[in-house]
Order: C-alpha cells, then sequence, then structure tokens
C-alpha cells in the first residue's frame, strides 16, 4: 500500500512538472495562434506597400527622364528656329497665314 501511495504520489509531482513545464508553451501556443494571422496580413501589407513603392520609384524616374527629353527636344527645336534666317522665318509665317485663310475661306463657303 506504501509502495502505490508513492507511486501515485510519483505520478501527481511528475504530472504537475509536466504541466509546469508545458503550461508556457501551451501559453505561447494560444498567443502565436492568436497574433498569427495579425502577422501574416501585415507581412502582406509590407510586402504590397514595398511592391507600390518600387512600382511609383520608377515611374517617378521614368518622368524625370522624359523631362529631360523634352526639355532637350524643346532646345533642338528652338536651336533650329534661330539658325533660320529671317527672310525664311517670314515664308514660313506667310505660308501659314495663307493656309489659315484657305482654311476660313472653305468653312465660311460650306455654310
Amino acid at each position: 500500500m506504501v509502495l502505490g501511495q508513492e507511486a501515485i504520489s510519483w505520478l501527481e509531482v511528475n504530472e504537475a512538472l509536466h504541466l509546469e513545464k508545458c503550461a508556457p508553451w501551451d501559453e505561447f501556443n494560444k498567443i502565436s495562434n492568436l497574433v498569427k494571422p495579425f502577422l501574416v496580413l501585415f507581412g502582406g501589407v509590407s510586402c504590397n506597400m514595398k511592391s507600390l513603392h518600387d512600382q511609383y520609384v520608377k515611374l517617378v524616374e521614368r518622368v524625370a527622364e522624359l523631362e529631360k527629353i523634352s526639355i532637350s527636344m524643346e532646345m533642338v527645336v528652338q536651336t533650329r528656329w534661330i539658325r533660320i534666317g529671317l527672310v525664311d522665318k517670314l515664308a514660313m509665317l506667310e505660308h501659314a497665314i495663307r493656309k489659315l485663310k484657305g482654311n476660313l475661306m472653305d468653312s465660311s463657303s460650306s455654310k
């Protein structure tokens, strides 16, 4: 009988020790199961934000390149205009005026 009581007390002590050892792990699992969806959600959101930020940076770089190109194209057009002589400029303007007058005459005669 003493042996049986000793065995029961030994089992109770070991079970208590086992529960003490497992209790923090079980608590961790409970907390982990509660927090895990939020961590996964935060990870996905941060990944998407990084992707969107990278796309934004690329678009800004492209816009900056296009602005540089447009400025250089304007300079090319201006230098071409400067290189054209005064007589040529007047001839171009007269041609444009005649073209506009022709368009106006055509539109008034079609009414």
